[in-house]
């Protein structure tokens, strides 16, 4: 009956409970357990760029133009509000939006604050992917794929990259 509830293991938090700026509630043993450092999150998401840039380098490289920026959940879901889209995944962990100025592409990766380091990881990986599918997939091509295409290459760059760790619990 207690009204908070740990946004990671879903149970009841009473006592000695961390609450985040967006609304979410991490329970005192959860919250030992997440990343909420913005320096340290910009510092996982670079070793996971060069983990995947040393794995798949016969394969594919990824944009060095991104910048990373750890978003509360209300500013994430906020990036998928518009026109015509009136679904909101209650699980968004991460966006990648490309931006152009002039003749200049970069891309912005916004992740969510306060997850684990493995999940952080394994979405960093995931959007890092999205950047790569922006660089090197044909307008035309795009427009002619499924997007659960898109998303099966991107969640399989983040597979590789939790097999790579041994991390055979996000793999799951």
């Amino acid at each position: 009956t207690l009204p908070t509830q740990c946004y990671l293991c879903s149970l009841p938090a009473k006592d000695n409970y961390t609450e985040l700026a967006d609304g979410r509630v991490l329970c005192a043993r959860d919250v030992k357990s997440v990343v909420l450092d913005e320096d340290e999150a910009h510092r996982i998401c670079q070793d996971v760029k060069i983990t995947l840039d040393r794995q798949l380098s016969r394969f594919i490289s990824f944009p060095d133009n991104v910048t990373v920026e750890p978003l509360d959940r209300v500013d994430l879901q906020a990036m998928f509000k518009f026109a015509g889209n009136d679904f909101v995944c209650p699980n968004v962990w991460g966006c990648t939006q490309r931006q152009t100025n002039g003749n200049r592409v970069s891309y912005k990766i916004s992740l969510l604050r306060g997850l684990p380091p493995p999940v952080l990881k394994a979405t960093c990986a995931h959007e890092l992917a999205h950047t790569w599918v922006s660089e090197n997939v044909s307008p035309l091509r795009k427009a002619t794929m499924n997007p659960d295409a898109v998303e099966g290459f991107c969640e399989l760059v983040a597979y590789l990259l939790m097999e790579a760790l041994n991390d055979e619990g996000q793999k799951e």
